[in-house]
């Protein structure tokens, strides 16, 4: 049985999860960067706001104490707001000599806001400062210094809701993926599963068209190819069942005949004669063979074979009379044979199947030992066959008689084995 994880149902449910894993993770990361954003966005409108009252407040009142919670705002010139920015720094970090404030190395970046101002964004190794500059006159300009060390790391109430909703919704689109994934599979796979039952119901030579049972799709396509190919296979039977039965009616023709004429040549006088006699006996060989040979292929060949019903015989009385029928392949009259299997032994299976691989086994042994015995027995389940010569050899290519036998057990499921061994014989085994 095919493996889940091999199917196309698998494939359609792994692709529905992975699809909503991929645009969860892009949403999950354009919310986490909108976060980020809305965040600094937020936070430069607030000390933009602040700076403007401020600057109001210096206006009125230059004298002005400038009372923050956070930060330090300055009235002063660029340099003494770079050597503010210094002592807030780290001394270790202190390796800057610039004197515009735009010419520091450690700064990220400065903006220039719709209202004049300017802020910076500096990083330095232990310190992050936010810097925003609002002019006034004479050289002088108001710096709004805020130290945001550790900013990004500190806990955001609204961002945290947002991603712990997110990681709960990630969840809930990956089990709606799921199932998602297996309803859309089934409701995909339904025409597919119906065409595969069609298929597996098809008859030779009674089937009836089932295009009409699907749409225009890729699975109508596939069953009209199926169709086309199935009427192609009916034509190419009936061909092969109308060559059958010319080739069976003018194959027994012939040899009936010919039997018909070696009955009368044993009758004549001439047929006694001893030379005459030997020379007819190996037609009448030669002849039964073909009829051998004749009905194993037309068996075979039949196409309503696997529809016939299992029927229960005496395996005993099946032997004997395959023997008694080959009995004049013998050879030698050193060969002896004996049926060993139980007068009361009744088996239920194809019988003129089995009775067909009997009459090679058989056949092949009087045909090709030169002496010892055959023995034909029975063991639980397997029919047995051995000897004591060695007639088969492993090493080569199989006869056309063992051939029809190691094809006839593959299409009924019957397990068979040959061995030989060295002085001891050859055993061929049958697991029915």
């Amino acid at each position: 049985m095919k493996k889940f994880t091999q199917s196309i149902r698998f494939r359609i449910v792994t692709a529905c999860v992975v699809f909503a894993l991929i645009v969860s993770m892009f949403f999950g990361f354009i919310l986490k960067k909108s976060i980020q954003i809305n965040t600094d966005e937020q936070f430069n409108w607030h000390t933009q706001k602040e700076i403007s009252y401020f600057l109001e407040q210096y206006k009125e009142d230059d004298n002005t104490k400038f009372e923050i919670a956070r930060g330090q705002i300055i009235i002063a010139s660029e340099k003494d707001a770079i050597k503010y920015l210094k002592n807030m720094i780290d001394i270790n970090s202190r390796t800057f000599t610039e004197q515009i404030l735009e010419d520091i190395p450690s700064k990220r970046f400065h903006k220039e806001t719709d209202k004049g101002y300017t802020f910076y964004y500096y990083d330095f190794k232990e310190t992050v400062v936010y810097l925003l500059k609002a002019q006034l006159q004479n050289d002088l300009n108001m710096y709004y210094f805020v130290d945001i060390t550790g900013f990004d790391r500190t806990d955001n109430m609204g961002a945290n809701i947002a991603l712990n909703a997110f990681f709960i919704l990630l969840i809930l689109i990956l089990i709606l993926a799921f199932i998602f994934g297996f309803y859309i599979a089934k409701k995909v796979l339904v025409p597919l599963t119906n065409l595969t039952s069609n298929v597996d119901r098809i008859d030779i030579g009674k089937y009836k068209s089932n295009v009409p049972d699907y749409y225009n799709d890729e699975i109508g396509f596939l069953a009209k190819k199926i169709d086309s190919f199935i009427k192609r296979t009916a034509e190419f039977v009936e061909r092969e069942k109308s060559f059958t039965r010319d080739a069976s009616h003018e194959l027994r023709t012939p040899i009936a005949s010919s039997q018909a004429a070696l009955d009368v040549a044993y009758e004549l006088s001439e047929g006694q004669n001893p030379k005459m006699h030997k020379i007819l006996n190996r037609i009448q060989r030669a002849n039964k063979n073909m009829t051998h040979l004749i009905e194993s292929f037309l068996i075979l060949g039949r196409e309503t074979k696997k529809h016939k019903d299992k029927l229960s015989f005496n395996l005993k009385e099946l032997v004997d009379n395959s023997i008694n029928k080959n009995s004049y392949l013998l050879n030698s009259t050193q060969i002896k044979y004996e049926n060993r299997i139980n007068e009361k032994l009744i088996f239920t299976l194809h019988e003129e199947y089995l009775s067909i691989v009997i009459d090679n086994l058989i056949r092949n042994a009087f045909i090709h030992m030169q002496e010892g015995k055959l023995i034909i027995d029975t063991k639980e389940n397997s029919f047995l066959v051995y000897d004591s010569g060695e007639w088969f050899d492993e090493n080569k290519e199989l006869g056309i008689g063992l051939n029809i036998v190691k094809r006839i057990c593959k299409e009924e499921n019957w397990n068979l084995t040959i061995s030989t061994t060295k002085g001891k014989g050859t055993k061929i085994e049958i697991k029915l």
